[in-house]
């Protein structure tokens, strides 16, 4: 027997919270109304919400309907349409649906209301999944109704989930409740409808516990799903630094779980891949070689390397600094550099280059960097070689004479000049960065 107190208990509701019941009329939603009466004004404050899409002939005479059932149990009522005017030229479910929920939201603000309660069942619940499923192949998107879903600034409750449509009409029947039949609920060109009257009455004529294994289904899905976000979570953020996300540190979990992690990442920046271009971007990353755009749904991402990231990071500016004077500091936006006899004890990086002025600045197109072999490189292929991300390259400083590049800004390239030439009398290259530098540098 259903009964409003037990559909309820679940959600821990506490006395008096006001609720917003959306009703539509039909069977599923003015039974629930029927349940909930007896809880007002104890374990519930109840305000029915009603709203007419106007794309019925019918639908005014089905709204006056619910707002009499509603004052007849003693239930206040907020009521909504969607004009004409604003509706698009081509209105589909998903324009409907949008305007239905803003309603709703709008309508539970005025009432007070941090819940809606919706009367989906286990039918819906079962048609939920296959329309999903023929939709979409994912875990996240095949998804059931959950009972408790935040949406904005209101949580959506739905009691029903696990009572099936015809528990629903048996009751309707037995207490003489009043509700209106959609027709356009026939319509087998709507993909739902088409499961609703063609497929699973077959599905449960073959398998009568089929209601109950999807509402298991749901269930379990959502604590599966659950536990898998927190654990993608975990390795993101194991993975996750300034740079974007560095996949070297996830290229020994299954390419099953990398797959989960990498929706899960671009699900929190708001990009959506389809599954041919996660497949793409997950071969990016585990070549770790270039820097690679994708635009995806919501923005463009990048894989450079092994570094997923977000956005690029901007150049940064580096006016250029000759070095004239010996033993003395010369200052940069990224710390400050000199040239020395000997290495500065607060040196945070440092090289042997040839005596004389030095200009240190960032690279440009066509810098050659002098190898100790006695042979020249580009810097390009220096930073290619090395693995240094596109993206990096613009912020390097590097120390120049006017036949090359004879220093190179990080520790990949520290030991690249220090071999010893006779012939060149040698200085010491320093460099400082800002948050090692302290008073006593001074």
């Amino acid at each position: 027997m259903l009964d409003g107190e037990a559909l309820m208990a679940p959600f821990g509701l506490p006395a008096q919270t006001p609720v917003l019941l959306a009703v539509s009329g039909g069977v599923d939603s003015m039974v629930l109304m029927t349940l909930l009466a007896p809880l007002h004004g104890n374990q519930l404050q109840v305000t029915v919400a009603q709203f007419d899409h106007q794309l019925r002939p019918t639908s005014a005479a089905e709204q006056r309907q619910v707002v009499s059932y509603a004052t007849a149990l003693g239930l206040a009522t907020v009521c909504g349409a969607w004009p004409q005017a604003a509706q698009p030229k081509r209105v589909t479910e998903a324009a409907a649906r949008a305007a239905r929920y803003a309603f709703l939201t709008r309508a539970a603000a005025s009432v007070g209301a941090k819940a809606i309660v919706l009367a989906h069942h286990a039918d819906d619940q079962l048609e939920t999944l296959l329309f999903r499923l023929l939709r979409s192949g994912s875990a996240q998107g095949a998804a059931g109704m959950r009972p408790v879903q935040p949406q904005g600034a209101v949580t959506l409750l739905r009691p029903l989930l696990a009572v099936p449509k015809q528990a629903l009409r048996d009751y309707a029947a037995a207490h003489a409740v009043p509700y209106a039949e959609d027709a356009s609920n026939t319509d087998r060109r709507f993909t739902r409808n088409w499961l609703r009257h063609a497929i699973v009455p077959s599905l449960k004529e073959r398998s009568p516990q089929l209601l109950a294994h999807a509402s298991r289904l749901s269930v379990e899905q959502a604590g599966v799903l659950e536990l898998a976000n927190r654990q993608a979570d975990a390795l993101l953020i194991r993975a996750t630094g300034p740079a974007g996300v560095d996949w070297r540190k996830l290229n020994s979990e299954p390419a099953a779980v990398q797959r989960v992690v990498l929706e899960r990442q671009l699900a929190a920046w708001q990009r959506h891949a389809d599954q041919a271009t996660l497949t793409a971007m997950l071969a990016a990353l585990a070549e770790a070689a270039g820097t690679k755009a994708f635009d995806l749904t919501g923005g463009r991402v990048w894989v450079s390397y092994a570094t997923l990231r977000r956005a690029l990071p901007e150049p940064v500016a580096q006016p250029s600094v000759t070095l004239e004077r010996a033993e003395q500091w010369y200052p940069l936006p990224a710390g400050r550099v000199g040239r020395f006899g000997q290495r500065p004890p607060a040196a945070t990086a440092w090289s042997l280059v040839p005596a004389g002025p030095l200009v240190v600045r960032t690279g440009q197109p066509g810098d050659v960097v002098l190898l100790p072999s006695g042979h020249t490189k580009p810097l390009r292929r220096l930073f290619i070689d090395a693995k240094v991300p596109r993206p990096e390259r613009h912020a390097r400083l590097v120390a120049a004479t006017p036949a090359g590049v004879v220093w190179v800004q990080g520790k990949a390239f520290a030991e690249l000049f220090q071999v010893p030439r006779t012939d060149i009398i040698q200085a010491v290259l320093a460099f400082q960065s800002p948050c090692q530098r302290t008073d006593d540098d001074e």
